[in-house]
């Protein structure tokens, strides 16, 4: 059974580049008679990091080194987007939750605690039920702090009205895309070390 393991907040782990990404998982079909498209979207789409770690003393990455052998692929990291750790708007960061019930596959949530007429800019991350969520488009919320948000995913499963929303450094769970780790040193120096990461769920 795999173990999880919260990716270290301390400096020796802050990436010196951090790209975000999308993993989709549609499908497309195109006529060999015609050469018509069709696509179809399917479940599972999965967010994607791309991230350098930079020139390090040998001490500090040797504990970069111990974190990430000890994960490898049978193992997960919970992680938070890092360079967007809160919501883009005025949207309350504590007290939000789920107005009404949300079903499975939906892409609009409901949410209630948001603050008298506060926004949320499209791109900003969420968390519902331990799944890392991205706000498709502008939200205002009403004069009773309720908000209706559109998500670039469809919700993995259902929750219940009430369930808590997470504003603050909302996570994911993640695996290395390789279990083979290689760990570049020059001289005295340990030189950039590149990591990708993929959504696990």
């Amino acid at each position: 059974m795999s173990t999880i393991h919260t990716w270290p907040s301390t400096r020796d782990f802050h990436p010196v580049s951090f790209t975000w990404g999308v993993r989709d998982n549609s499908r497309s079909f195109v006529s060999e008679l015609s050469g018509a498209m069709q696509t179809m979207s399917l479940p599972g789409t999965r967010w994607a990091v791309l991230m350098e770690i930079n020139n390090q003393a040998p001490d500090a990455r040797a504990r970069v080194e111990g974190f990430l052998t000890r994960i490898r692929q049978a193992n997960r990291i919970e992680m938070h987007r890092l360079d967007r750790p809160r919501p883009i708007g005025t949207i309350a960061l504590n007290g939000v939750t789920l107005a009404a019930t949300a079903s499975a596959f939906a892409s609009t949530v409901s949410l209630s605690g948001c603050g008298a007429s506060t926004t949320m800019q499209a791109g900003s991350m969420i968390g519902i039920g331990g799944q890392l969520l991205m706000v498709a488009q502008d939200a205002t919320a009403n004069g009773s702090g309720q908000m209706t948000v559109q998500l670039t995913h469809a919700l993995r499963a259902q929750h219940p009205s009430g369930s808590p929303v997470v504003l603050s450094r909302p996570t994911a769970k993640w695996i290395l895309k390789s279990g083979d780790i290689d760990f570049p040193r020059y001289k005295t120096i340990a030189t950039p070390l590149a990591l990708e990461l993929v959504e696990a769920f």
